[in-house]
């Protein structure tokens, strides 16, 4: 049952564009800046580090 629930999201998002705020976040992490108020500094480093 868990191999079938995992093939089922890699189909899905294989499928599946990103919506606003993902790309927001990645955006985000490839333009690193410690001005933005809203998000805290430390989400960009770890998605500009896994990315």
């Amino acid at each position: 049952m868990l191999g079938l629930w995992f093939l089922l999201n890699l189909l899905q998002a294989a499928f599946t564009t990103l919506m606003d705020d993902e790309a927001y976040y990645w955006l985000y992490g490839q333009n690193l800046d410690w001005g933005y108020f809203h998000q805290p500094p430390l989400i960009g480093i770890f998605l500009n580090l896994l990315y």
